[in-house]
Parts: C-alpha cells; structure tokens; sequence
C-alpha cells in the first residue's frame, strides 16, 4: 500500500519506510534489497505506524502511531525496544535529538510531547497549535524545538511563533542552529532566525504545496520538494556574526 514516510539512516547506508497496511521495513541503499521488515505478523507489539525517524546513531527507528504512541524499533533484531506513551491522538511528526536522549511528536490535536528515551518518559506536553502538527524538529544543540501546524503557524522553542498565511507542512533548522526553514501549502518557502522568528528570506518559486525541505551541510544552500513535481534550490547565505570590538 501506500508508503506515507522514508528516513535515510544517519550512515547513508539505509533507509526506513513506513505504508498505509502498518509495515516498517528497513533498506539497504546500495543494493535496493529489503533488510528487515515489520509487520502486524512478525512483531509482539501493536504495529500501527506512521512517520519514521532514525536514531542519532542509526541504531534504531521510532515510529508515530495512530494510537498517541511512539514505538521504538531495534534494527539488528528488528524488536520493539521500547513504547512511549505520549497519552494523546494520532501521532503526525516524530523527531529525534541528536544528541539522542529525546524524541518529540506532533499529533493530530496540535499537541507537541517531548518524552525521555532512556527513561521511556513523557517529560512535557504543549497545546502548542490549534490544528495538526505535520512536522517538528529538534536544533542542532538539542536544546531547541521547532514545530508547524495546519493552523497555519511555526513556532520556535514553542516561545516565538510564526504567522503564515495557509497551512505550514515542513520545517528544518539550519547546521549551525541559528536559522529554521518553513514550508506552506501555498507554496512559499520562508527562512527565519531562530531568536525571534524573524523573517530573512521568503521564496515564491513553487506552485502547490511543499512538502519538505532540507539546507546543506554548510547551511548556504536550502532544498524543498513540492507537489508541482519541482525539486528547487535556494540560496541562503550564512548570517554573518557581529566582529569582536
């Protein structure tokens, strides 16, 4: 059936999707062969999986579930490691901090959870939106959380928040932290400093929804995918820091 969500291991080397009939199956790249799969009939534990993510060190997947949980896969035995219960709805966006110890979801309510992996503990809960949270993502330090909503907001670290004009589907922080990226279904492209959310760069090139979006590694360039069948790369230039009086 339908595959509604693939992430890249952190290696390169895999790949891990996720279908409408409540597979997860593990890919080797190179060869295109199925490694693992995870199914209702090969796995003790409810599968009912939507968005995947991979952990930092590649070593497992969690998966969002239309029951408010959050189900942690091993991939070397493909077991179910752990369940987080995030006592809410269907769960749309997943993340992973990269320093590993916290995954984040966004459900169906607007609710945004932070729970403890180590621990299997739900930490914080926010009634951060007013719609479904179809996407969230960790800063690079971990220490920062971005989310967007059908509600047609943004928010950064859940403490400013971006107006947009239609429903915001995507977003991504930039390497260095400094920046997030916004992606709408009306088809822009917005690039805001992290602090305040403040606007630098808005692109208009595509013309329906976009559905995701990635910078670079140097944090100069920003790639999006939209339902126009355009794949479009932008230029956005590193802020340059104040020089040292």
């Amino acid at each position: 059936m339908a595959v509604v969500s693939v992430a890249v291991s952190p290696d390169g080397h895999s790949i891990a999707s996720t279908s409408l009939d409540s597979t997860l199956i593990i890919w080797d790249l190179l060869s295109g062969q199925k490694v693992h799969e995870m199914s209702k009939e090969n796995v003790e534990s409810p599968m009912d999986v939507w968005k995947v993510v991979f952990s930092p060190d590649g070593s497992q997947v969690a998966a969002g579930s239309h029951t408010g949980k959050v189900i942690i896969y091993g991939i070397k035995n493909a077991t179910v490691d752990r369940v987080l219960d995030t006592r809410g709805k269907f769960v749309l966006s997943v993340a992973w901090s990269p320093d590993g110890k916290y995954i984040s979801c966004g459900s169906v309510d607007g609710v945004v959870c932070v729970c403890d992996v180590a621990q299997g503990k739900l930490l914080h809960t926010v009634e951060a939106h007013r719609a479904a949270v179809r996407s969230v993502a960790f800063a690079p330090s971990s220490q920062l959380l971005a989310s967007a909503s059908d509600d047609g907001t943004a928010s950064a670290s859940l403490l400013a928040t971006l107006e947009l004009k239609s429903w915001a589907v995507c977003v991504a922080w930039s390497p260095d932290g400094s920046r997030v990226a916004v992606a709408a279904a009306d088809g822009t492209v917005r690039v805001a400093q992290a602090e305040d959310l403040k606007v630098v760069h808005t692109f208009h090139e595509h013309t329906d929804t976009v559905w995701d979006l990635q910078f670079n590694s140097k944090g100069d360039k920003l790639i999006s995918i939209a339902k126009d069948k355009c794949i479009n790369i932008y230029e956005c230039p590193v802020p340059q820091k104040p020089a040292k009086k």
